[in-house]
């Protein structure tokens, strides 16, 4: 079984427990975090910092749109967003709805190129959307969105994609108890300091 959030701009298809399929809106936040750590649950991991695997990262998107419309003319559309220095080219056989598409896939590029190649033991309520905290052996905590799982029958096992990983010290205030906000940190103080 396989979830991912790249699947068309804007929406999200995913499967979920009780198979069932969900077609949803991709800005959509899905509450809870996916906490990935040697020692703990990682079977392996390998942190990835790569510019030269296709698909896996890009400047930019070109989202080309075909259709025929109600006269029997053949139309032809384009959006694009970002630079054109290595663009990602989607097309698809459907009306052009407007521009944005193109903006939004591009703003779901964030951090492509710098990935966790991560297993760990199957978390079932994992999925696309879902915060991501992880931690190889001596490394910052990254913390970033899982945006692909793949469970494996029966080693009980998954392997996750992320975006979006940011470095982030285990002091910062993200990872305090509870209920503490930015906004309850005296002015002034570092977001690495500890509070």
């Amino acid at each position: 079984m396989f979830l991912h959030d790249r699947c068309t701009p804007n929406l999200k298809l995913y499967c979920d427990e009780q198979r069932k399929w969900r077609l949803i809106s991709g800005s959509i936040a899905i509450d809870g975090v996916v906490t990935i750590s040697s020692g703990f649950n990682a079977t392996k991991g390998q942190d990835l910092i790569s510019r030269n695997d296709d698909g896996e990262w890009y400047l930019g998107v070109l989202i080309k749109y075909q259709w025929t419309d109600a006269l029997g003319v053949q139309q032809t559309a384009y959006d694009f967003s970002g630079s054109a220095t290595r663009v990602l080219v989607l097309e698809y056989d459907r009306p052009y709805p407007g521009p944005g598409g193109a903006a939004y896939v591009l703003g779901r590029a964030g951090g492509l190129g710098r990935v966790y190649d991560l297993m760990a033991i199957s978390a079932y309520d994992a999925q696309p959307g879902m915060q991501l905290a992880a931690t190889l052996p001596n490394s910052e905590i990254q913390v970033g969105v899982l945006s692909g799982v793949r469970w494996q029958f029966p080693q009980d096992e998954m392997s996750v994609k992320s975006r979006g990983l940011v470095t982030t010290p285990s002091t910062a205030w993200v990872f305090d108890a509870p209920g503490v906000s930015w906004a309850s940190v005296p002015s002034g103080t570092s977001w690495t300091a500890d509070i």
